[in-house]
């Protein structure tokens, strides 16, 4: 239309995008978790390696901090990629 809105009054067009919308997210959140699995099983025994077995608290709130941290941004990027704008 001319205002540069979408026909929300199609309901095929609406099916589409909440499609591409649920598909995005969902292929970014699994994508996501992998990663920041993945990072945070490495970063925890980087530091185990590191502290020689203690600080077993702080070991296990750092890693899962930075992997939580990944997987929020990968999520939000991934989902803004795949979804186009």
């Amino acid at each position: 239309p001319e205002s540069g809105l979408p026909d929300y009054q199609n309901k095929a067009f609406a099916f589409y995008q909440i499609r591409q919308y649920a598909f995005a997210a969902i292929v970014s959140s699994m994508l996501a978790y992998l990663v920041a699995q993945f990072l945070d099983v490495h970063l925890f025994h980087f530091w185990r390696r590191l502290t020689k077995g203690n600080y077993l608290w702080w070991r296990n709130q750092r890693s899962t901090l930075i992997s939580q941290l990944v997987d929020t941004i990968l999520v939000i990027a991934c989902t803004y990629l795949l979804v186009g704008s």
